[in-house]
This record gives C-alpha cells, sequence and structure tokens, in this order.
C-alpha cells in the first residue's frame, strides 16, 4: 500500500500546474486562429512569411525561361510590351532593359516566345525584324521560324548583327 502512495505522489510532482495546462490549452488555439485570421485577410507581413513577393518583372521571368512566371505576371496585369529593366547576370550580352519578347527571344526558348506571343504581346513590324534578325544572328533557327510564320514574314536582310 505505501508502495501506491509513493508513485502517485512522484507523479503529483512532476504533472505541470493545473493553471499552465489549462493556459496551454486555450491559448494555443487562439493563437492558431489569430494567425489564420491574419493569413486570410491577407495581411501582408503574415502572408509575405509563407509567399514572398518575388522581385523579378515580367521581362526577367522571359529571360529566365519561366513560362509560368510569364502567365502570373500577365494575369496579375503586367505589360507584354513594356521595356523593362533586366538584370545583367541573367543574359550574357543584353541590353540593360527590353520587352518581355526580346527576353524570350535571347534566352533560346522558343516556347517562352509562343507563350509571350499568345498572351497577347504586340510587337511593332520593325521590331519583329529586329528579332528575327538578333534571333538569326545568335543562331536561333527554330525562334526565327517561329517569328517569321506567326508574323507572316519573309527573310528579312539583316544588316549589322552587332546593332541587335
Amino acid at each position: 500500500m505505501s508502495s501506491g502512495t509513493s508513485k502517485s505522489s512522484s507523479r503529483d510532482r512532476y504533472a505541470p500546474p493545473e493553471r499552465l495546462v489549462w493556459l496551454l490549452a486555450c491559448a494555443a488555439p487562439a493563437l492558431v486562429g489569430l494567425f489564420a485570421l491574419l493569413l486570410g485577410i491577407g495581411t501582408p507581413a503574415v502572408v509575405e512569411w509563407f509567399w514572398p513577393a518575388p522581385a523579378t518583372n515580367i521581362a526577367e521571368a522571359a529571360a529566365v525561361k519561366d513560362s509560368a512566371r510569364v502567365r502570373d505576371l500577365d494575369f496579375h496585369g503586367a505589360s507584354l510590351n513594356a521595356v523593362l529593366p533586366v538584370r545583367p547576370a541573367l543574359l550574357d550580352r543584353a541590353p540593360a532593359e527590353m520587352t518581355p519578347l526580346e527576353a524570350a527571344v535571347r534566352s533560346g526558348d522558343d516556347g517562352v516566345v509562343g507563350v509571350v506571343l499568345e498572351l497577347g504581346a504586340r510587337p511593332s513590324l520593325d521590331e519583329v525584324r529586329r528579332l528575327l534578325c538578333l534571333a538569326t544572328a545568335i543562331d536561333l533557327p527554330r525562334t526565327a521560324a517561329l517569328l517569321q510564320r506567326i508574323f507572316s514574314l519573309d527573310a528579312p536582310s539583316c544588316g549589322d548583327p552587332a546593332r541587335q
């Protein structure tokens, strides 16, 4: 009998105080609920913990061949025809600013070129000719053929490829 009493007293000695148990039992769901509420209403500080705002623009997304990001940025209102800055590390020997279509051509991925055009990029005829010459100069025959087919152009007479 005495052994049973000693077991219960040692258990009681290491048991957390009853108030602490109730405090944790009530506080944890309340904190989870508050966090879910803040996340649900879109509080930026909370949302960015899980989904940081990307620092790329639509031209940079095209430059790195990320067609899903191009589609997402277009869906959220990014202009497909604007001249935008592109970080030098993304494309070798490229100008500091270009349209998403030019970035897609320079990336060498005709799939991204197709996505940019499918989403509604409307380059001028002069720009299309320049991009066609660029694709030819940097040895991208599939991209050049795609541009020729979409814009119904003959093979242009390209001047100095260094000007592209």
